[in-house]
């Protein structure tokens, strides 16, 4: 069985897709067996995979997006690590995602609206955590901050509104960087567009590391 992360966010403009993607890369660069899933059925992840250049080294995608069938068939994918980019609602996909995750991250923006708006998806990792627990199986979870303006504080409250929650925060953010529309719009990563961003590529790191670790953790 493989290990499961599934980027989740009802909201849309988090940037999960752009998490998921290079979230991918990073694992593929690092020598980890991994394919990204994309469950969203507006095909966001597929779009950038299709707009790169025949010669250009591009992620192994998936799309499987009918609830019905993601938890089933991510089962039975023989890699060793699987990223679900999730839909963009607190719907089936979202649920069928998150039977199927080992970690969920939840990507939200430093605004109180977004945050308010992970309430929903929230409330169905925390009864999917009831629903496992007696069977010896844990369901973690982590916020990842995105879209942050570099150089600049997270506002007290909206901290504080997320905390509510009582999830942990990731270390490591996504700034807002051209960086990542602009590699995206080619069919690339941060690691392979040109010329390379070195903050873009030390975010995603930061944040592979901290992934890895919470995967491993008891």
């Amino acid at each position: 069985m493989p290990k499961v992360i599934a980027i989740l966010q009802p909201k849309g403009g988090a940037s999960k897709t752009t998490l998921a993607y290079n979230l991918t890369a990073a694992m593929q660069r690092a020598g980890l067996d991994v394919v990204l899933v994309d469950s969203d059925p507006q095909g966001t992840a597929r779009d950038i995979v299709s707009a790169r250049a025949d010669d250009q080294q591009s992620i192994r995608i998936y799309g499987i997006d009918r609830p019905e069938l993601l938890a089933r068939e991510v089962s039975h994918i023989r890699n060793d690590y699987v990223i679900i980019d999730g839909a963009s609602k607190a719907n089936k996909l979202s649920e069928a995602a998150i039977r199927a995750a080992d970690l969920v991250l939840i990507p939200v923006q430093p605004s109180r609206l977004d945050v308010w708006a992970s309430e929903d998806l929230v409330n169905m990792i925390m009864d999917r955590r009831a629903n496992i627990e007696d069977l010896g199986r844990t369901l973690k979870a982590a916020f990842v901050w995105t879209r942050v303006i570099a150089s600049s504080d997270i506002d007290k409250d909206i901290v504080d509104d997320l905390s509510v929650f009582n999830l942990p925060v990731l270390e490591g953010t996504i700034n807002q960087r051209k960086a990542y529309a602009r590699s995206a719009g080619r069919g690339l990563s941060v690691f392979d567009y040109k010329p390379k961003n070195k903050d873009a590529i030390e975010e995603i790191e930061l944040i592979r590391a901290n992934v890895m670790a919470m995967l491993e953790s008891a």
